[in-house]
């Protein structure tokens, strides 16, 4: 079993060039940078569409991730997209076949359990669907941490709806709010590498960056997870040899 997976370097929103064959004005390609995946690029009807990343020279990509928002048109189960990796041509390489892993939680992911190092990369888009969009496009180096995770994580949806009663009918109202996750998750026999790797992370993210995690890459439904983490938390040496880790990292819609 391949252990936990941490990616906290994404190139695409670090000023890579996004181009595509089909947008609607207004919902362009541009949408895949930014954090939230409600800001979706959305595509023109008709078959053969592609997203294009152009990162201006080689990078290390481990892993990629697409979000698609929770409103609106998703790609589903038999939906698939196929990722090319190239380091001189655009929209050369591999074909890398990857479905969507579980379209209720709208994610599209693929490991590369070798990393390569591209400058282009191309996502194919095949769909029956009128039009397609992707809210947060994700590609970066992957950690897979030398230690698994410990028991007693959790996972969770969290609610933001309110719930209130009236004084004197007792009826109840309700006010949504938005649903996301809440991954709680321990690594107490972190590697030394790991610990000074996490460390860099924290120093570049704070409680404020955006990280991908997924606790299960051979089996991926439901527990891939882009977010961002509740709060820093400390790195401590419990035993001679190792480091302890806790992350609370919040879903970003």
């Amino acid at each position: 079993m391949t252990n936990a997976l941490i990616s906290t370097v994404d190139w695409v929103s670090a000023g890579t060039t996004l181009s595509t064959n089909s947008e609607v004005e207004g919902l362009g390609v541009a949408n895949l940078a930014t954090w939230s995946p409600e800001e979706v690029w959305r595509s023109l009807p008709g078959p053969g569409r592609w997203v294009q990343a152009d990162f201006g020279g080689p990078v290390e990509v481990g892993v990629v991730c697409l979000v698609m928002p929770r409103s609106g048109v998703q790609l589903g189960a038999g939906d698939g997209i196929t990722l090319m990796l190239d380091a001189a041509t655009p929209g050369a390489g591999a074909l890398l076949s990857a479905p969507m892993i579980n379209a209720d939680y709208g994610y599209w992911w693929r490991f590369l359990p070798v990393a390569q190092h591209p400058r282009y990369l191309r996502l194919n888009i095949d769909s029956t669907l009128p039009y397609v969009q992707g809210g947060r496009l994700w590609v970066g180096p992957a950690r897979v941490m030398t230690r698994n995770f410990g028991f007693d994580w959790s996972r969770e949806w969290a609610d933001d709806g309110r719930k209130t009663r009236a004084p004197k009918s007792g009826r109840r109202f309700r006010t949504a709010g938005p649903r996301y996750r809440r991954l709680s998750i321990a690594f107490p026999r972190t590697s030394p590498a790991d610990a000074d790797a996490i460390e860099d992370a924290d120093r570049r993210l704070g409680c404020l960056g955006q990280m991908l995690i997924c606790t299960h890459p051979d089996a991926p439904q439901k527990r891939v997870l882009l977010g961002t983490p509740e709060s820093v938390t400390p790195i401590t040496q419990p035993r001679v040899s190792s480091f302890s880790k806790t992350y609370v990292i919040e879903e970003d819609l």
